[in-house]
């Protein structure tokens, strides 16, 4: 099979694998904001000493925002409710890096040890990216506040929330930072570069 005819089934699978996980989301809404709000007030219900977190499914608002985060300082008894999309920073990342190892043309030995590092590493960096919210709404200036990173590292905080957590691009881009590492081995460039200087030195050679 030429290059371009593996890519060509590569991207149609893709869009197939994608298709098929992303467009269920409506009906999937309210199961998987509680499936991933139960599992962040497991993991962060106490957010240190003097702050506690719940998030659950949020009942109106727009669309995208389909979990609440309520935050609490203990100390001074303040609270607040963030809006925060469970669609965003986990379900769409967990859809895409299914699609692409599910995908790839690989033998399917590869392709279980693929999908199960690339899930781990994927929860990581949805729970890295709830551990970026938390953050954000614990610090600044506000009676919820139970941090005052100061000008540098709240400038620093302030675009790992913009880029990471709001930003819907790196939802997407993550995803595809995890999937090379886990999917493909060094072997594998290899021969793909073997077979792009054999190309090239067939397209050199003087037709007869």
């Amino acid at each position: 099979m030429r290059p371009h005819s593996k890519i060509a089934g590569f991207i149609l699978r893709l869009a197939l694998f994608y298709g098929l996980l992303a467009a269920p989301w409506p009906g999937l809404r309210e199961v998987y904001s509680s499936v991933y709000g139960a599992t962040a007030n497991a993991v962060f219900g106490s957010f240190g000493p003097h702050g506690y977190v719940r998030f659950w499914p949020s009942s109106g608002g727009r669309e995208q925002m389909d979990t609440e985060i309520f935050i609490g300082n203990k100390q001074t008894r303040a609270s607040r409710i963030a809006q925060h999309s469970a669609r965003l920073t986990g379900y769409l990342p967990t859809a895409e890096i299914l699609a692409l190892i599910l995908a790839t043309p690989i033998p399917w030995s590869r392709r279980w040890k693929a999908l199960l590092c690339g899930l781990l590493l994927t929860q990581g960096l949805i729970a890295l990216r709830v551990i970026i919210v938390l953050l954000y709404g614990f610090s600044g200036d506000h009676p919820c506040a139970l941090y005052a990173p100061g000008p540098f590292w709240g400038e620093v905080l302030a675009k790992a929330h913009k880029i990471g957590v709001v930003g819907v691009n790196f939802t997407f881009v993550a995803p595809i930072l995890i999937y090379i590492p886990v999917t493909f081995r060094r072997s594998d460039f290899q021969r793909w570069a073997a077979l792009g200087d054999e190309r090239k030195r067939k397209s050199k050679q003087p037709e007869r």
